[in-house]
């Protein structure tokens, strides 16, 4: 058994950062990038560090966002908490609830973080 290493790059490692909190959670070897090196840092919506694989089993990590941000990666502000499962089918309605759980992770907007008095909460971990 043998590893065929890029004749420039070698094995072409990149530092996995976690979706969540944006620490580190593992190292990805990669293979020929059409010569070019690696991304010294990759970011996926499926990788965690081990920590927030933690929080995940306790409840669901809300991640707060600015307020007007959409889509799958917003600005984040850099607090986040855990909350858990009962909180969120109390505090958010059932569409939105299920997808949290589902997930384990959920972003809310500044504003409703107020609204919801979840400010007034020490955060759980912040973005790295």
């Amino acid at each position: 058994m043998s590893i065929r290493l890029h004749p420039e790059f070698g094995v072409n490692p990149s530092m996995l950062q976690c979706f969540a909190c944006g620490g580190d959670a593992g190292i990805a070897l990669l293979g020929n990038n059409k010569g070019k090196e690696a991304p010294r840092h990759i970011c996926t919506p499926n990788t965690f560090c081990q920590k927030c694989e933690d929080h995940m089993k306790l409840g669901i990590i809300l991640i707060e966002a600015r307020d007007g941000e959409s889509g799958g990666n917003p600005y984040r502000t850099g607090r986040q908490w855990v909350i858990t499962e009962e909180a969120v089918t109390r505090l958010f309605d059932s569409d939105m609830a299920e997808s949290a759980t589902k997930k384990r992770i959920a972003f809310i907007e500044v504003s409703a973080v107020t609204m919801l008095g979840i400010d007034k909460m020490e955060p759980t971990l912040g973005y790295q």
